[in-house]
């Protein structure tokens, strides 16, 4: 995560230097799943950056408010996911959103953030806004950070995935013994925290043994039974009543 944090922390840096002199107020949004999170991630990754930014471009960082104000006037303004947070992060206006780890964000509440609370503060900024979902793949993958965000993305051609591999800062060695601390090729933390791989959680399965890949199909597949009659499918029903996790399928 942390790597993927870095790298929009300072494109969200880089937004507002390349607009301070576009006349417009420019504000960039950082939310994390929470606001503890987001302060505990950039607080540290501005100490590793902000010796290498010159002292009059440098903005003053409040650590309790979650902000940081720019010499001219802009802001990046930090914010956390929980339905307690949300309304924290309301205001006039901002051009640039960075959705962090956004797959675990609060579920029922994640497309309402999103459309009611964040997105009208573009209203001005069309001609620049950007919104940059990103995050470790979901446990749940009914999630709507993969079933809506990703599958628009995929479709859109705009999504990118970057794993353990592409980290210029570790070399062959650290990443072996990384992948053998997590528990090895095969297990769930490797491949969904360091090779961005969509694991389902085999424990929470209604049906363990359903693959979407083999068992869904675009188009019923017709065949000809002994007698020469069409036959499309035989139907398969399964069920939860959800009387112990109050869930139903």
């Amino acid at each position: 995560m942390l790597f993927r944090s870095y790298s929009a922390f300072l494109y969200g840096l880089k937004f507002i230097y390349k607009h301070r002199h576009s006349g417009k107020p420019i504000i960039v949004r950082h939310i994390f799943p929470t606001i503890k999170l987001a302060k505990e991630v950039i607080s540290a990754l501005w100490m590793e950056i902000k010796d290498s930014i010159p002292t009059e471009l440098q903005p003053r960082y409040n650590r309790t408010e979650g902000k940081f104000t720019f010499p001219w006037g802009a802001e990046y303004i930090l914010g956390g996911a929980l339905p307690e947070n949300q309304d924290s992060s309301r205001g006039p206006f901002c051009a640039l959103f960075i959705f962090d780890e956004c797959a675990f964000w609060h579920k029922e509440s994640f497309h309402t953030f999103i459309n009611s609370v964040l997105k009208p503060q573009a209203t001005l900024y069309q001609d620049i806004v950007k919104y940059i979902y990103i995050t470790t793949p979901p446990s749940d993958i009914d999630h709507p950070a993969y079933n809506d965000v990703y599958r628009a993305c995929i479709k859109n051609k705009t999504s990118h995935i970057s794993t353990i591999y592409d980290n210029p800062f570790l070399n062959a060695a650290t990443i072996e013994k990384i992948k053998e601390d997590v528990g090895g090729e095969d297990s769930d933390a490797w491949r969904r925290e360091y090779l961005c791989e969509l694991v389902i959680d085999r424990s929470a399965l209604v049906v363990p043994e359903f693959d979407e890949e083999e068992h869904v199909a675009d188009t019923l597949p017709e065949r000809v039974d002994n007698f020469n009659r069409g036959v499309l499918f035989k139907p398969i029903i399964g069920g939860d009543a959800g009387l112990v996790d109050n869930t139903f399928f």
